[in-house]
């Protein structure tokens, strides 16, 4: 009964701990409920935080990739960095890559909008950069500046600026006061977004806690729970960033570790380049000295007809010398830009061996070394006769160069499509350190007992067997002798016809024929701005026959004595020359009516001419230095122009 009693006793109290433990529970679980809710708003501020200021940093990043690629093309011309500048625009984008991060980031409208201010005012900073790129590509190389390099255009004194004008404007552009302005005011705006969104996510955590203060106060079961849940949190987070940091802290390092590695190899090609670049300045040298030298005692006066001879002789023969150092340097630079072109014609292999072998019997002789020819018959093939004579005449001439005893034999052959040519020799030999690096355009192999040439005749070779899909295969031992072969795959025979010209044209001796008294009664314009080549195109001129030879100091001038004079048959103009440039003189002559009709030819050292002469409105064109026989072949070709 008492046990009932109590029982029944129990039962309101009971009744009250389980409504107070249901009341607990549920304001435990709504508590729970609630401050997950707010964990997950908190994660997602953070989250968007952290996401703004990664967008934020990158296209800050892609802003300073662009001004420094274009700052360090600028000062050092060097194509990379061009090519830099174009892949973080084109490809990388890192701006374009943080405006699709924001895009639909759930972030107030003014966050966003900071960044595309600053995308606006990087739009200007971009057109500045193209034009001071375009400022200094701008030299005649039209087709290898990007699209938008020429969409920003050049006022026409910029176009009359010289190269270090365009130089010093181009530097001047990427460092004025708008330029400094205009990049100010995209930090101003990325800076202004990172403020704004570190203000508006500081708000919402600081209403997101004070809501967590809350549920604090109402359950003290909760506090507990609540408290660990923060403290775990907090503690995760903590964490996370740590591990953020370190990987970041190991990203850095080792985007450092490559920095420097190719820092380190930038240092090194510069340190061979600069190494390449003073032993072809002591190659130049040498000739320069004999040309000075001998010169000078021709001013002085030599009495002896020999002695003046032997001098005129060192000076031609210096000069061609220089000559073939800067057709060198030349044909390197374009084969490794691929824009060396092959002319395969029927070709008497042969023959063009032969000759080539007895223009060094001269040399031979000097050191009775006998140079012996052996060539399978063979039909003719389809080859390029002017590089195979190149090839040929740089691996005889090392051959002689360091063969003092023994022989020196050519052999050449044609099996199953294949030619193969090869040059052998029992000279100093060559070790194996160096005959890795024998063919290298940047190094040369110093040999105490021989005289150097420039050393870039072997790397000329290896690139033109190249070109033709062929290899050149070096067997060497020192003391012994060396095998240098050229093997060139299928190579197409042809009928016996007669072999390609330029073989013939080449070997040949120019001789100084009678022009026709119809020709040399023509009179003739000569525009250079420096007197001593207008003093030595006046010379080659009377030597010729011409007698009414004009001399002009620059385009101006010499539209003047035209309109003046009116009776001038050929013009011989420089290319470039203050005032006006041979460009702007055949303009002007072309567009005047009684003067379209004269031939207009240029003269200059400009390689590059050669492929554009007749689109800028020139008849023909002289290569620089000119020579008596180059400048006769051209006059004979004298025809009015047709406009």
């Amino acid at each position: 009964m008492s046990s009932s009693k109590v029982h029944h006793t129990n039962l309101p109290a009971q009744a009250a701990i389980f409504t107070l433990l249901f009341a607990c529970v549920l304001v435990l679980l709504c508590c729970v409920v609630r401050i997950n809710s707010v964990i997950l708003k908190q994660s997602l501020n953070y989250n968007n935080h952290l996401r703004y200021h990664i967008a934020n940093d990158c296209f800050r990043q892609g802003t300073d990739a662009l001004t420094e690629a274009v700052r360090r093309y600028v000062v050092t011309m060097k194509p990379e960095y061009r090519e830099d500048y174009f892949n973080e625009a084109e490809n990388e984008r890192h701006r374009d890559i943080a405006l699709e991060m924001v895009k639909d980031l759930p972030i107030d409208q003014a966050l966003k909008q900071a960044l595309y201010d600053a995308h606006q005012a990087s739009k200007q900073l971009m057109f500045t950069e193209y034009h001071a790129m375009h400022l200094v590509e701008d030299n005649g190389e039209v087709e290898i500046m990007h699209k938008e390099i020429s969409e920003a255009p050049l006022t026409a004194e910029e176009h009359r600026a010289s190269l270090e004008q365009r130089h010093a404007l181009a530097e001047e552009l990427l460092w004025d006061d708008l330029y400094i302005e205009t990049k100010h005011k995209i930090y101003s705006y990325l800076l202004s977004g990172l403020e704004s969104a570190s203000a508006s996510a500081t708000a919402r955590h600081h209403a997101l806690r004070n809501e967590l203060f809350t549920l604090l106060f109402i359950s003290v079961c909760a506090l507990v729970v609540l408290v660990i849940t923060i403290f775990g949190c907090l503690l995760a987070r903590r964490i996370q960033h740590e591990r953020l940091v370190e990987e970041q802290a190991r990203e850095t390092a080792l985007m450092n570790e490559q920095l420097k590695e190719e820092r380190d190899k930038s240092i090194k090609a510069e340190k061979a380049k600069s190494y390449f670049f003073s032993t072809v300045s002591h190659d130049i040298r040498t000739p320069l000295n004999a040309i000075i030298g001998f010169s000078e005692m021709l001013q002085l006066g030599i009495e002896d007809k020999e002695d003046k001879e032997k001098a005129l002789e060192a000076i031609v023969t210096s000069g061609q010398t220089l000559l073939e150092l800067i057709n060198d340097v030349l044909d390197l630079s374009k084969l490794e830009a691929g824009k060396m072109e092959l002319h395969p014609v029927p070709t008497d292999i042969t023959s063009l061996i032969k000759k080539v072998a007895t223009s060094f019997e001269v040399a031979t002789s000097r050191t009775s070394v006998p140079l012996s020819v052996e060539i399978q018959q063979m039909p003719f093939l389809q080859l390029d006769p002017q590089r195979i004579r190149q090839i040929l005449f740089n691996l005889i001439g090392n051959a002689v160069k360091f063969t003092s005893k023994g022989s020196i034999t050519i052999r050449a052959s044609y099996e199953n499509g294949t030619f193969s040519m090869s040059v052998s020799d029992t000279g100093c030999g060559i070790s194996d350190e160096n005959l890795k690096k024998l063919m290298s355009p940047y190094v040369q192999i110093h040999d105490k007992n021989s005289s150097m040439g420039t050393g870039l005749g072997l790397a000329i070779c290896k690139q033109l067997a190249t070109q033709m899909h062929g290899t050149m295969e070096i067997k060497s031992t020192l003391g012994k002798g060396s095998v240098f072969t050229l093997r060139v795959p299928n190579v197409i025979a042809c009928e016996n016809v007669e072999s390609e010209k330029n073989v013939e044209e080449n070997s040949k001796v120019p001789k100084l024929v009678k022009l026709e008294e119809a020709l040399t009664e023509k009179n003739i314009l000569v525009v250079d701005d420096q007197k001593l080549n207008q003093s030595i195109l006046r010379t080659m001129l009377s030597r010729l026959g011409f007698r009414n030879v004009l001399v002009a100091g620059n385009g101006a001038a010499a539209l003047e004595i035209m309109k003046s004079a009116g009776n001038v048959d050929i013009v011989l103009t420089d290319m470039f020359m203050p005032v006006l440039d041979g460009e702007g003189l055949v303009r002007e002559i072309r567009k005047t009516p009684e003067l379209a009709k004269i031939p207009v030819y240029v003269i200059t050292a400009d390689v590059e001419m050669q492929g554009e002469y007749k689109a800028k409105g020139f008849d023909n064109m002289l290569l620089k230095p000119i020579t008596i026989d180059k400048l006769q072949d051209l006059l004979t070709q004298y025809t009015p122009h047709e406009s």
